[in-house]
């Protein structure tokens, strides 16, 4: 884990105000009684320029409902797109039109997460506390006739369990491609323990999730981290996106509430500061108990997973254990073999092989000779590198599809020297070359 000056990823709140009242909502501000914190538009698009100003490759739309302030929304997209900052929105879409999907789609909007609870319209009304299935399909349909980039993520909880199939099937009729189950986290404020999953209803909502990739070829997922150990031994031998989730609160991201506040994570209603008075910086620094081992519970650290688990949930784990340490409650046993599929094994590069350098990546400075580089969508593919690396990658650029053997002789290298080999290796696998085999 490269020691960041400050995250990668903010999840900006629009808003704290939603058009529906869901019962499995872990959203902050959301008791009985609730009182909006918004500021004035131009406030949150403060909040914008100063993530560009500080270096941050992605940010995150939400709230809230962010669609309840459609204006800032199309605002902040076309602002951030133009500062080669990745955005994303999280919607439950229903409050979507066409000439805001116009908008977003020509601002080049990198994608959406849209939370659909049930295709049951009783269900679903009764679950989003007054939502309208119809009204969600309807957009929907819209928003699939785009073409955008887009996965469907239903919460789940012992209320809507059973219907992960029926839901899905749905998705894929409608034109739905990835589809995500994921099983309902706890609001720290007011945890909903009668309807939170024991561990063997968290299988049974991933073997569901196996069966709807085999049955209709969608892309799967699980839209949280969840302790490696949760799952059955079989599942971790597989190749699912939802085993390299990590919890990455205050490691590589922050949520940042529609007032300014700093947060590790939306399920964190712990603030470390003010953007509007503070630098993220300097807040970022106050978060150094997310990093590292201070949070991770003593029985996971000697796990062969800890580094890509990091004890799962620590929101979650805190709200029933008291204990900032505590076991999530998802967890079984630490796992001592590692699922060797997912280490990732370089053979020998052909002289001839042939690669095309990305031409497009974000970086920046992290140090006197220390670059952060990623590849030009999502930050899972980061790596530090230092500036002899960095002018090399730099140069790259100017090259078009080539082969290794040729591109070792322009920069006066053996194609045999191991260093070479291991660099674009490297390269190949975090997504900043394409090999062509």
């Amino acid at each position: 884990m490269p020691c960041l000056t400050r995250p990668l990823t903010a999840q900006l709140e629009i808003t704290d105000c939603c058009n529906f009242k869901c019962l499995h909502c872990y959203h902050l501000n959301f008791p009985k009684g609730f009182v909006s914190n918004d500021i004035a538009d131009d406030k949150i698009f403060q909040l914008a320029e100063t993530l560009i100003e500080e270096g941050i490759f992605s940010v995150v739309l939400t709230g809230g409902e962010p669609l309840m302030r459609k204006n800032v929304v199309k605002q902040v997209t076309r602002y951030l797109k133009s500062h080669n900052v990745e955005v994303m929105l999280n919607t439950n879409l229903v409050a979507m039109d066409k000439g805001t999907l116009d908008e977003l789609l020509s601002s080049n909007l990198d994608g959406m997460l849209i939370s659909c609870p049930s295709v049951n319209p009783e269900l679903y009304h009764h679950m989003t506390g007054g939502g309208v299935y119809q009204h969600f399909e309807n957009n929907l349909k819209l928003l699939v006739s785009t073409g955008m980039r887009f996965s469907v993520n239903m919460v789940v909880n012992k209320r809507n369990l059973g219907l992960i199939r029926e839901t899905a099937e749905k998705m894929h009729g409608l034109g739905v491609k990835s589809f995500g189950a994921t099983p309902m986290g706890l609001n720290s404020q007011s945890p909903d323990l009668k309807n939170f999953f024991n561990n063997d209803e968290v299988n049974e909502l991933v073997d569901q999730l196996i069966q709807v990739n085999k049955d209709f070829g969608m892309n799967v997922d699980i839209f949280e981290a969840l302790p490696k150990c949760a799952f059955k031994q079989k599942v971790r031998e597989g190749n699912w996106s939802f085993l390299k989730r990590r919890c990455q609160a205050g490691k590589t991201i922050v949520s940042i509430s529609n007032n300014g506040d700093v947060r590790p994570c939306s399920h964190n209603n712990q603030s470390y500061g003010n953007l509007f008075t503070e630098s993220l910086t300097v807040i970022w620094k106050r978060m150094e108990e997310w990093r590292g081992y201070k949070k991770i519970p003593m029985q996971c650290i000697d796990c062969e997973s800890v580094k890509s688990c990091f004890g799962g949930c620590r929101i979650t784990a805190e709200t029933i254990t008291k204990n900032s340490r505590g076991l999530d409650p998802w967890m079984t046993n630490p796992i001592k073999t590692v699922n060797q599929r997912h280490l990732m094994a370089t053979s020998a590069l052909e002289p001839q092989t042939k690669i095309t350098p990305s031409k497009i990546f974000r970086w920046r400075k992290e140090g006197d000779d220390a670059f952060l580089v990623t590849s030009a969508r999502g930050g899972r593919n980061m790596t530090m590198i230092n500036e002899q690396y960095f002018q090399f990658l730099v140069q790259l650029r100017d090259f078009p599809e080539i082969t290794i053997s040729s591109l070792a002789t322009k920069f006066g290298v053996n194609f045999g020297d191991d260093n070479y080999q291991r660099i674009i290796a490297e390269l190949a696998s975090r997504k900043l070359i394409e090999v062509h085999q």
